[in-house]
């Protein structure tokens, strides 16, 4: 069993249980937006050094918003598949990103990070247990994918009020 944070599910044989919306916010440190300005459009990110996370969408950044759905292709100086090591360049200035709110919810409450762009949301994705259709679940498995049904079933924990168990 593993757990996939995806926009749509390929087709496959796989088995997958949903189990919560994630939201995505583009944000950055109060310093990088005084120093390189507030992008007031998706398009604007292309001036600005996007941090990017390279195991969801890459560069290519999906919004939804005024005037319906638009892509941007944005660039930066940072690279990363690990979404701890892209928040700590965003709480050091330097740049901004598309994140999980669950990985920022503490950044943001503090005020260490802002998001932008908020009349424009990006793309959401799901969080989806995933096991193979012609495999036995034990049932440590399966009562694991049960209390992770219901932890998250609710879905106001990424609202900025509560993060993941254990993420700042």
């Amino acid at each position: 069993m593993t757990l996939r944070i995806i926009t749509a599910l390929p087709d496959s044989t796989l088995v997958a249980r949903r189990l919560t919306p994630i939201r995505f916010v583009v944000c950055a440190a109060p310093l990088y937006l005084e120093r390189a300005g507030i992008p007031e459009t998706p398009e604007d990110l292309i001036r600005h050094n996007c941090l990017i996370y390279t195991l969801t969408s890459g560069n290519d950044w999906h919004f939804n918003g005024p005037g319906g759905k638009r892509s941007v292709t944005v660039s930066g100086s940072y690279r990363s598949n690990n979404s701890l090591a892209i928040r700590d360049m965003l709480l050091a200035g330097i740049g901004l990103t598309r994140t999980p709110t669950f990985l920022v919810g503490e950044a943001r409450r503090s005020g260490a990070l802002i998001t932008v762009l908020d009349d424009y949301p990006t793309e959401p994705s799901t969080l989806y247990a995933v096991y193979p259709h012609n495999r036995y679940l034990s049932p440590k498995v399966r009562a694991f994918v049960d209390f992770l049904a219901e932890r998250f079933a609710p879905a106001p924990w990424d609202r900025g009020t509560a993060v993941w168990p254990d993420a700042a």
